[in-house]
């Protein structure tokens, strides 16, 4: 029995001491909304001894901080991270653990049929601004001028329709018909257009990925963001994400 005891103790050392060595998590404030009215750098100065999430938890909640987001970079390598939001007027929280998510990079502009509309408007489609879809339908029987969110009717440009936050203002979900054919349905989803505080968010992760993650290029970030939209909000429409990113890659 001695000699099995000292065969698994040896057996065991290894990895007790792997264990030992593993420093604790670092973490990190990444987006800290204007309103709480507190330094990011401060609070991550305070965190500086927190070793685990209860840790963090319990900082933020002595602060008696308003209902808002707080995203974090927990790190464990310069390779090895991921962001964690917490909510400080509820208990609801999100990881995003690096998943990659399909993102709708492969929806077209240009709509030719009517089934285009089921293939982007599904589930919850997450936009930056006024998405503008053109119509190459040429059916008669669903007219370019009479196509329908909740009843409302969509802004039309020459052939191009225009998504705008008005167009979906006050409703929580949107059935699209059209008034030629109003009984079919040709699609049905939720539309989250960002905030001014969410593009905010959107901006600092793009800064952390740019400070922290020099060597990924940029589909490379698309991606993580894509993932983190995904878990927080929706499904982004993923052209517009590129042309955010490009247009706010910290110099």
């Amino acid at each position: 029995m001695r000699s099995l005891h000292v065969l698994l103790f040896y057996l065991a050392f290894p990895l007790l001491l792997i264990a030992r060595q593993q420093p604790p998590p670092v973490f990190k404030v990444i987006s800290l909304p204007a309103k709480l009215n507190y330094n990011k750098d401060r609070l991550t100065g305070e965190l500086s001894k927190a070793s685990s999430k209860d840790d963090v938890r319990s900082v933020i909640r002595a602060k008696h901080f308003p209902p808002s987001k707080i995203v974090f970079k927990i790190v464990f390598s310069p390779d090895n991270f991921y962001w964690w939001t917490l909510n400080t007027g509820d208990k609801k929280e999100m990881e995003d653990d690096h998943i990659i998510l399909q993102s709708r990079n492969s929806a077209s502009l240009n709509f030719y049929t009517l089934s285009d509309f089921k293939t982007l408007f599904r589930d919850t489609l997450v936009l930056f601004d006024t998405l503008a879809v053109k119509l190459s339908l040429h059916d008669e029987a669903y007219p370019d001028d009479k196509f329908m969110f909740n009843n409302r009717l969509v802004p039309l440009a020459g052939e191009t329709l225009l998504i705008t936050p008005r167009l979906i203002e006050g409703f929580n979900t949107v059935t699209i018909t059209n008034g030629g054919n109003p009984e079919r349905q040709l699609a049905h989803c939720r539309i989250h257009f960002l905030s001014r505080e969410e593009k905010e968010e959107m901006r600092a992760l793009l800064k952390d990925l740019k400070d922290s993650q020099t060597r990924l290029t940029m589909t490379e970030k698309a991606a993580l963001l894509a993932t983190y939209i995904a878990k927080s909000y929706g499904s982004v429409y993923f052209p517009q994400l590129i042309l955010f990113m490009e247009l706010n890659e910290p110099s």
